[in-house]
């Protein structure tokens, strides 16, 4: 049976296994292609990082979205 405190957040329940979220259904498409386009300027981060090449920095930083100009 989940444990559930009485003050806990309605986005989890705790098992024996760990925390397991509640779904909550699809995201809406707008929401969807944001989380998308940061998971991928994440992911070309990490190149950047891990090449230690500044030429692999260019894409990431056209993907960040708080980044508006080359």
């Amino acid at each position: 049976m989940p444990y559930r405190h009485q003050n806990s957040p309605d986005d989890a329940v705790i098992t024996k296994s760990g925390p397991l979220p509640i779904t909550i259904g699809s995201l809406p498409l707008p929401i969807k292609g944001f989380i998308t386009n940061l998971k991928t300027f994440e992911q070309l981060a990490i190149q950047e990082i891990i090449s230690g090449s500044h030429h692999d920095a260019y894409p990431a930083g056209l993907m960040n979205p708080l980044i508006q100009d080359e």
